[in-house]
């Protein structure tokens, strides 16, 4: 017997659900979000080296006290339904990861300037993303910070801009979540 692979059709995946990473629940719709756990750099360091090489935590990442990552959101409008955001990586200047970690708590964190970085997560449904430039624009206190790409040419900022509808965050499922 061979292996077969199933087809869902969109109807069906919007009813499958899914467990959910962060909290480890099951949902029973469409995920709104995906997420990366580590910028992509980090995945072609060998196993054995990750400890000596890196120090990576939920929201920063460093490697080799040379490359700086954190974590933010990339959000997508959709229509008539909740925000989408790819959870991504950014790489950013030393002195800015420097700037963000300590102001990590400070409430007053919303009131700084955006810093420029590059995407560091690839995003599969998407020509390449790894390198993409970036704002990184701090939010309140326990918020990621929001990424905005600034490559207009790039299908992920037109999204951005114009936003998807349900039929592409489904198309994101189907990829994601089920191979399809």
């Amino acid at each position: 017997m061979g292996n077969y692979k199933i087809e869902y059709s969109d109807e069906e995946i919007t009813q499958l659900g899914y467990y959910c990473s962060d909290c480890g629940e099951y949902h029973k719709e469409i995920p709104m979000a995906y997420s990366a756990d580590a910028p992509f750099s980090y995945s072609q360091i060998p196993e054995n080296e990750l400890t000596k090489r890196c120090v990576l935590t939920e929201e920063t990442c460093i490697i080799d006290q040379k490359d700086f990552y954190i974590k933010g959101n990339l959000l997508i409008p959709v229509q008539n339904a909740e925000e989408f955001s790819w959870n991504v990586w950014v790489q950013i200047t030393e002195s800015d990861f420097n700037r963000m970690t300590k102001l990590w708590n400070d409430n007053n964190r919303i009131l700084e300037n955006g810093y420029l970085g590059q995407l560091a997560t690839e995003l599969d449904l998407y020509p390449s993303t790894i390198n993409l430039p970036v704002n990184v624009y701090t939010q309140k206190v326990g918020i990621r910070p929001k990424i905005e790409v600034l490559e207009v040419a790039h299908p992920l900022f037109l999204e951005q801009e114009e936003g998807i509808n349900m039929d592409r965050v489904i198309s994101f499922a189907k990829k994601i979540l089920y191979a399809h």
